[in-house]
């Protein structure tokens, strides 16, 4: 009796499967003029969808099946989450597969869902799966040391906009503070210097920020006039950017593809000024047996233990191991100077907020503590 009123008032769940599979097949070019626009923007900005997409096609590639089902379950994937853009450049995609019949490569490209120097990497390194690996060694590399230069310098710069701009408001708030003993007829203490004549206050504020905009503006000759002199004056960033050269040339080697392709790849759609000039002084005279590689890094300033690293592997003829030798050294010297480096930017920075904001501080402490205040008429 108990089990017969229990099936009256529960209903049983039943787990339905839809065994019906969804054929997607395409006919003509996808044509959308405002997602055509926006597209490149979308995938310069929000790499990881792209990222997903290539590392589901790496193993679509080593499960042994065809690519064209990775693309088919990734459209249904954009499908599902409402991603029209990716869908859009997907679609793209297919319709180069299957009716222009192109190689996954090719049809990528002609998407735009991939680069110029995305599909050198993946036409000539030796499987479709490493080239994807050499694509996503390039494109996840973050700048530690501008992370801690913000460390280092944001605290202050902020306090010292927030001391500027409230100047006023805390000038008010003093003085209303001290109304009450006025009005009694009381002497309050004089208010800190700088809130009755605040011109010295605000010229050391100005000198700070043109001693700021000096060197920024130093900063960006060198780098964009200068390279030999940038690399000597910012240490760090020497060592950074010549880390990211040999570990992009190391790695396109290592996946298969020759020195000239690898270099001509990189020297492709590259965007940072330093590297580019590196790149294109190592095509124009390394590649084509003008100078040696050592001569060049050497020019540049480069530090000594890199140079001295390639210069003995050149005798060896070996550049591949040359290159991974200077790379290893090179990012052990770097990782261990940035985690002194972060120490000194988390620290740092808090002691330059604190020399900014102290002095202020004090003042208002001690203007307003009661032992300060004189009540004489």
């Amino acid at each position: 009796m108990l089990e017969f009123i229990k099936n009256m008032f529960i209903k049983k769940k039943v787990l339905t499967i839809n065994k019906k599979k969804e054929n997607i097949t395409i006919t003509k070019l996808p044509y959308n003029p405002f997602f055509e626009k926006i597209s490149q923007y979308y995938l310069k900005f929000n790499k990881k969808d792209k990222a997903f997409t290539l590392i589901l096609l790496k193993y679509t590639e080593k499960s042994g099946a065809s690519l064209r089902k990775g693309i088919i379950n990734k459209i249904k994937e954009t499908r599902n989450k409402k991603n029209f853009i990716m869908e859009y450049l997907l679609l793209k995609v297919l319709y180069y597969l299957d009716v222009k019949g192109l190689k996954i490569v090719d049809a990528l490209y002609e998407a735009t869902f991939i680069n110029q120097k995305e599909k050198s990497i993946l036409q000539k390194s030796r499987s479709f799966a490493e080239g994807i690996d050499q694509i996503a060694n390039l494109s996840k590399r973050t700048s530690k040391l501008f992370v801690y230069n913000t460390m280092l310098l944001a605290p202050a710069y902020i306090m010292l906009v927030v001391l500027l701009c409230t100047h006023g408001t805390i000038k008010d708030v003093l003085e209303g503070m001290v109304r009450p003993i006025k009005d009694a007829g009381g002497t309050p203490p004089p208010l800190p210097h700088y809130m009755v004549d605040p011109s010295l206050y605000i010229t050391y504020n100005i000198m700070f920020f043109t001693l700021l905009a000096i060197i920024l503006l130093f900063y960006y000759y060198t780098k964009f006039y200068n390279l030999p002199l940038y690399f000597k004056t910012f240490v760090f960033n020497e060592q950074e950017k010549t880390l990211e050269v040999l570990e992009s040339m190391s790695s396109l080697l290592n996946s298969g593809i020759n020195l000239t392709d690898s270099v001509k790849i990189l020297l492709d759609d590259e965007e940072d000024v330093v590297k580019k000039t590196l790149y294109e002084e190592i095509y124009i005279n390394f590649i084509k047996g003008k100078i040696e590689l050592s001569q060049i890094f050497e020019y540049y300033n480069v530090n000594y233990s890199t140079i001295g690293l390639i210069s003995m592997g050149e005798e060896t003829n070996n550049i591949l191991e040359t290159l991974n030798n200077a790379k290893s050294a090179l990012s052990e010297t770097y990782d261990l100077n940035m985690k002194i480096y972060s120490k000194i930017s988390f620290y740092g920075g808090q002691l330059l907020m604190g020399m900014v904001f102290l002095k202020p501080l004090i003042d208002i402490l001690l203007y307003t503590s009661i032992q300060q205040l004189n009540f004489s008429t």
